[in-house]
């Protein structure tokens, strides 16, 4: 980040997030930056998603976040068969909720690969915005 031009007004560290607020020098507009590494295994998924949404529930600014999420949202975020199941569930409550976009890949339909003949390709990472 340029701190010739921002200035970072306040900063958070959470279980599977690291968050910035930082402000414009020029324009003196605010923006939410939100790093996301969410965790592979199933057991810490609902306090992600319970951290994620405390996280869009206190912004008072626009707000970006990205990283990689470990969860998928549809059966097309996957080359193999792939039901939603309840982390999908709820990882799309919340990104409904809160009003956010999904921005779209550019270049692929995947961001994860198990690397083996046959692979696996899965959708993990994303970035969401909020409507503001």
């Amino acid at each position: 980040m340029n701190l010739e031009k921002f200035d970072v007004i306040h900063f958070s560290e959470g279980n599977f997030s690291l968050s910035a607020t930082v402000q414009c020098k020029k324009e003196k507009k605010k923006l939410l930056l939100v790093s996301i590494y969410g965790p592979a295994h199933d057991e810490n998924k609902e306090e992600f998603i319970t951290e994620l949404s405390q996280i869009c529930h206190k912004r008072s600014c626009p707000m970006l976040m990205g990283g990689d999420f470990n969860i998928m949202r549809y059966s097309s975020d996957k080359n193999k068969p792939f039901s939603p199941n309840k982390y999908s569930d709820l990882f799309n409550w919340m990104i409904n909720t809160y009003e956010l976009r999904d921005l779209n890949l550019n270049g692929g339909n995947y961001t994860w690969s198990n690397n083996q003949d046959f692979s696996t390709l899965e959708r993990l990472d994303r970035i969401l915005m909020s409507e503001d």
